[in-house]
């Protein structure tokens, strides 16, 4: 027998992409020819609710599952009630009275990754803190002590009756995990905490007292399966494949596929180095006990998602922030004298890190990136440690000897007393804090996006956009008082902003010196993306207020910053150019030079009317500029002293040169929810790992638990990033991201939810490309499923998800259980719209199904599908001269195994007129020659015997 010529020869076109949300496969071939298909959702920014936002997907032509009552009814079925709790108020060892009080019993292991060194401890064992807290913002001590490696430790949980299971765990003052629970049941089984994130495993859990609720969901469980959520779907007969040892088809190939219900997002930002540890699987449940009970899929699905997730992190990916590193300035304490305590200075500067180790010193700075260090040597002879830090701005001496130190044309500022050190930092660095604002310059000649300038401006403006589902100034508060946890006159201002903040405060806030200007100043200097979205609430309130007081004339004002190695020449070569400040700007409108003016550069800035407002301000500013103004570079001057003075002036935001740099972009990162368009942006411009550590932060602190719409957002986000690491190849990476989709939707949907049966079926396709055709046939299932038992399946996506399957099977060379899967898809897509890409779709499968029969050497059946498939190519508006070819050959083999060669021969030549016209040296022409002479041989042959 021949072999057919299978689909390799005709890879499968793409579906057709819609506009905005992201790129969501429904099938991955192994063949690198087939493509994602993007999916993508174009809607204004508003409130919305989850019914809402699922509805405007459905409405844009992006969802699966078009139902928005199955959406809602499936959020009912299976919410866990998360609640953030209160941000903690004060720190006890222990509480002073519980009412109600009920207690347990938990042994824990502490495993984090043995490649990350103990930094602030020279041993090899790391300190280990766990918090207990209530609903009423009280914290207390349960657990503190040094542990290494595989260290096992009990300690007693102590909570109120009425109050939720919530512990916080922290790593050399660094949050690693929060749980928050119900009660301790959910736990009881033990296992590493949070899917895998955590470095804690739970061992064991005594003594534990169940709330109501759980209580109720035993009781359930014990008796009765949810039959609501696990109708059986309807199954054709099955034969048993005898032809396993047939040459299979050479292309694998599946459709791509899209999420349902909530699109996930995710576009952008390639891997570059991937995960080295093969994922293990757990052994899967039978697929009848799969299909038929939803607490299996639940399982099987939570195991396979731990295994996932415990994988060891990239090199690339962000460490979690230490406790209380969100401001500028970190004080590093070297402490020679044994008996200093700098606690005085945090009002002034929050993060200290202290170290009496000059051996560990080197190490601990060269994990110092974002912050700006104020050296602090408590030493009376301190000759010896000053050259390490010849690079750095601030170096002081806590030392009884009053003789100034010079190194490297730097004075080192000695003083007797931390009063005194003190009264100097207030003075110096709220002044030192204005100068810091970075900016980003674009040239005149540039018409397309320049991604950092695009970058800055286009996250400037996402952080503006309103984002009325979730509390913003609960919580950016919350997230204030975790870090600012020790430092009591800090939680008092925290307190007083809760309590007294209206709009018409902002700029007095602002120009204040205190948590909201120190951490602004430090998240919009280095972009942090975590710090930048907590601060969302006061970054719009302070844009508002200026707008709503801004000056109404034109006006020319003052900016001072630090002066860089390089910033002339950027700006004398880019005359005529954008430039943008990442920050609010504060300025004078008076000129004036700072004594230290040949270290400064002074701009000169004509602004239009509306772009600032005046204000009240201890550090001669008087002008704030708005955060998103643009402005251009007009020229350079110099003046008698040699200071550089460089003009600028304010732009519309409607200039043209402005609008080519920034609109194509804008508009491809939209999205309904602030989540989704700054995942979209991230990825869209190259900082995955900022989006993988945004996404991840948020899922830590739990601050989404109660809004489905959030939550889907959250999901959605993983699916943009799993979709980056299928364009890289990285299938354990793309599981990774996928299976955290899962994770976030599981707090709000039963395991059969639609919107589940796209990560799903992701996973699967990844397990599929890895050669775990098992796990892919499980998965590709479950999404399946998924759409069979929604009140309102999408027929589109049950065509896909029976296609993959099939695909698996066929790659199994089980071609009957294909074949059976295939004519599914078949019957569905008949019964579709007959548009160009449902043809196509058609074409495809009825070329496996073809291909199947014949590796069956089922050569009739073969030749049925083949003329379908002929069929429905000339169907299509320009058939492509190649498909045909291929499909013209596969006849001519087929009539030829049917000894019908009068029609082999035709079909033969067909299949070499179609090449010819590509090209006569086409590599395919000498193949289908052959093809023709074999077939006009038989012809003869059979003539000749028939006489």
């Amino acid at each position: 027998m021949n072999p057919v010529r299978s689909s390799r020869r005709q890879p499968i076109t793409p579906r057709s992409s819609f506009e905005q949300i992201a790129p969501m496969q429904r099938s991955l071939s192994k063949s690198s020819r087939q493509k994602t298909r993007s999916v993508e959702l174009l809607s204004p920014l508003t409130s919305t609710s989850l019914q809402d936002f699922t509805q405007q997907i459905e409405n844009n032509g992006e969802m699966i599952d078009s139902n928005p009552s199955q959406l809602v009814s499936d959020v009912s079925l299976r919410r866990v009630e998360f609640v953030h709790p209160p941000p903690p108020q004060n720190i006890l060892i222990g509480p002073k009275h519980l009412d109600n009080p009920c207690f347990c019993q938990i042994t824990m292991c502490y495993r984090s990754d043995p490649t990350l060194p103990s930094i602030l401890h020279n041993t090899r064992r790391d300190e280990i803190t766990i918090f207990q807290l209530t609903k009423n913002g009280l914290t207390w001590i349960v657990f503190k002590g040094f542990l290494k490696t595989s260290d096992a430790f009990t300690f007693k949980s102590q909570r109120s009756i009425d109050d939720r299971f919530h512990l916080k765990m922290e790593i050399n003052g660094s949050l690693d995990t929060t749980i928050s629970a119900c009660c301790e049941h959910p736990l009881h089984r033990g296992g590493r905490i949070d899917d895998g994130d955590s470095s804690f495993w739970i061992r064991s859990i005594e003594q534990y007292t169940s709330c109501a609720k759980c209580l109720e969901s035993i009781d359930v469980l014990s008796t009765s399966t949810d039959e609501e959520n696990l109708a059986v779907p309807p199954s054709d007969s099955e034969e048993s494949d005898t032809e396993e040892d047939q040459s299979v088809v050479s292309e694998k190939s599946v459709k791509n596929v899209e999420q349902p219900q909530v699109k996930p997002t995710h576009t952008e930002k390639p891997l570059t180095s991937k995960p080295e540890v093969e994922l293990i699987v757990k052994p899967i449940p039978s697929k009848d006990k799969l299909v038929d009970d939803g607490s299996a899929v639940l399982k099987f699905v939570t195991e396979c998602m731990q295994e996932a997730l415990s994988k060891p992190k990239s090199s690339q990916t962000i460490p979690p922030r230490c406790i209380g590193n969100v401001e500028n300035f970190t004080i590093l304490h070297i402490n020679l004298k044994e008996n200093e305590d700098l606690n005085q200075l945090r009002p002034v500067v929050n993060f200290i890190r202290k170290t009496n180790d000059l051996n560990t010193l080197k190490t601990l700075l060269t994990t110092i990136t974002d912050e700006k260090l104020i050296v602090v040597i408590s030493s009376d002879q301190p000759s010896t440690i000053l050259p390490q830090f010849q690079n750095y701005q601030f170096i002081y001496i806590l030392s009884k000897q009053t003789q100034s130190i010079d190194i490297s044309n730097k004075t080192i500022g000695i003083y007797q007393t931390i009063d005194s050190l003190r009264d100097h930092l207030i003075n110096t660095l709220p002044y030192a804090s204005f100068r810091m604002i970075p900016f980003e310059i674009t040239s005149k000649d540039n018409t397309t996006a320049d991604l950092s300038f695009t970058y800055s401006q286009l996250l400037k403006e996402t952080l503006l956009c309103q984002d009325d589902e979730s509390d913003l100034k609960k919580d950016m508060l919350t997230f204030c008082r975790l870090h600012y946890v020790d430092n009591s006159e800090e939680l008092n201002q925290i307190d007083l902003f809760e309590n007294s903040f209206i709009d018409s405060d902002c700029i007095r806030w602002y120009t204040r010196y205190s948590f909201l200007s120190k951490m602004l100043s430090r998240a919009f200097r280095t972009h942090e993306i975590d710090l930048l979205f907590k601060m969302r609430y006061f970054i719009q309130s302070l844009h508002k207020q200026i707008q709503t007081i801004s000056i109404k004339e034109s006006i020319t004002v003052y900016v001072m910053l630090n002066f860089e190695q390089g910033m002339i020449e950027n700006f004398r070569e880019n005359i005529n150019g954008l430039v943008i400040f990442r920050s609010f700007l504060p300025a004078r409108s008076v000129k004036c030079f700072d004594k230290d003016s040949e270290k400064s550069l002074l701009f000169s800035i004509r602004l239009g009317p509306n772009c600032a407002a005046k204000i009240e301000s201890n550090h001669q500013i008087d002008i704030l500029i708005n955060l998103d103004v643009i402005f251009r570079i007009i020229s350079i001057d110099t003046n008698e002293n040699d200071t550089h003075i460089i003009n600028l002036e304010s732009i519309p935001p409607n200039d043209t040169h402005f609008q080519q740099l920034t609109s194509s972009l804008r508009k491809e990162i939209e999205a309904p929810v602030v989540i989704l368009q700054m995942s979209k942006l991230l990825l869209e411009t190259n900082h995955y790992w900022e989006c993988d550590y945004l996404t991840e932060s948020i899922y830590q602190d739990k601050s989404f638990n109660e809004d489905g719409t959030l939550l889907a957002s959250l999901a959605a986000a993983h699916h943009q990033l799993g979709n980056i690491n299928v364009k890289q190849k990285d299938n354990e990476g793309a599981r990774y991201q996928f299976f955290k989709s899962i994770r976030a939707f599981q707090i709000i949907v039963s395991p059969f939810s639609s919107m589940l049966s796209s990560s799903y079926n992701n996973i699967g396709s990844m397990f599929f490309q890895d050669d775990q055709n098992e796990n892919a046939i499980e998965f590709h299932q479950m999404a399946l499923q998924c759409q069979l038992k929604s009140s309102s399946p999408d027929m589109d996506s049950i065509a896909v998800y029976s296609t993959n399957i099939g695909a698996v099977y066929v790659d199994e060379k089980k071609y009957i259980e294909a074949i059976k899967h295939l004519k599914r898809a078949v019957t569905i897509r008949e019964q579709m719209s007959m548009e160009e890409d449902n043809i196509k779709a058609l074409i495809s499968l009825l070329q496996r199904i073809s291909s199947c029969y014949w590796q069956r050497g089922e050569a009739k059946e073969a030749l049925n599908y083949y003329k379908k498939t002929l069929e429905l190519q000339l169907q299509l508006p320009n058939p492509l001269p190649h498909p045909l070819s291929v499909t013209y050959y596969n006849l001519s083999t087929a009539y030829a195994q049917l000894n019908e060669y009068d029609e082999a021969v035709k079909c033969a030549e067909k299949s070499v007129e179609y090449l010819k016209t590509i090209s006569e040296n086409h590599p395919e022409l000498k193949e289908n020659q052959a093809q023709l002479e074999i077939a006009r041989q038989k012809q003869w042959l059979k003539q000749v015997l028939s006489v």
